[in-house]
């Protein structure tokens, strides 16, 4: 963390004197991952004489769309990555609804165990992409939870039918698919987050969407 801390600075062109304070994910979060942040962000604090807040993961996600672009109000945001997949209607700065949400396995927890019985290495969303890229939609994989009308996401299904796909088929077969398997399975995905945000626009007027997370 402290390399990519000397990267930040030395591509803002600022030293850690100019910085008016300092703030650290406070959650939610893997608690490992939060400890360093945290612990990382004190001593700094200590250190320079810097006043320490604590920030929400989530609405960090939101305004990180600040760093190129300007926010405007009312906006729809779809936040998804390794443990939440959202939709929120953001009325004004820090006024916050979420309106959909996932029901069970967030889509960066999907693409993880899909990957992971493709044998593909951690973290398996930039794995899967570009293996995707080179592959097709021929397989035509569930897009699940469309017929119910609202905004929540339903990803267990899609999972389930993908790794059963997975284990009944020979190793010959997926070794020659797996582009293939990566394209139809990332394409159900899309689809899903595609119909939900259309239907979101339907529903609420919006000047602005913003998709953020890890796996955006």
């Amino acid at each position: 963390i402290t390399l990519i801390l000397k990267k930040a600075l030395t591509k803002s062109k600022l030293k850690i004197k100019d910085i008016d304070l300092i703030a650290a994910t406070q959650g939610p979060g893997l608690i490992s991952s939060l400890f360093v942040g945290i612990n990382t962000a004190n001593t700094l604090a200590y250190i320079y004489n810097k006043p320490l807040i604590g920030v929400n993961h989530l609405i960090g996600h939101i305004y990180s769309a600040q760093i190129e672009y300007d926010l405007k109000f009312p906006s729809l945001v779809l936040l998804i990555s390794g443990g939440h997949t959202e939709l929120i209607f953001m009325s004004n700065h820090f006024e916050l609804k979420t309106v959909g949400s996932t029901l069970d396995d967030a889509v960066g927890e999907v693409y993880d165990k899909i990957a992971r019985h493709l044998n593909l290495n951690y973290p398996g969303g930039p794995i899967i992409e570009k293996k995707a890229d080179k592959g097709q939609d021929i397989f035509n994989f569930t897009r699940p939870y469309l017929k119910n009308k609202n905004l929540n996401f339903n990803f267990s299904g899609l999972k389930s039918q993908i790794i059963n796909f997975i284990s009944q088929k020979p190793k010959n077969f997926i070794s020659k698919n797996i582009n293939n398997i990566c394209a139809s399975f990332q394409e159900s995905i899309s689809d899903v987050l595609i119909e939900k945000i259309k239907r979101a626009i339907e529903k609420f007027s919006i000047k602005q969407l913003i998709i953020v997370g890890g796996v955006a």
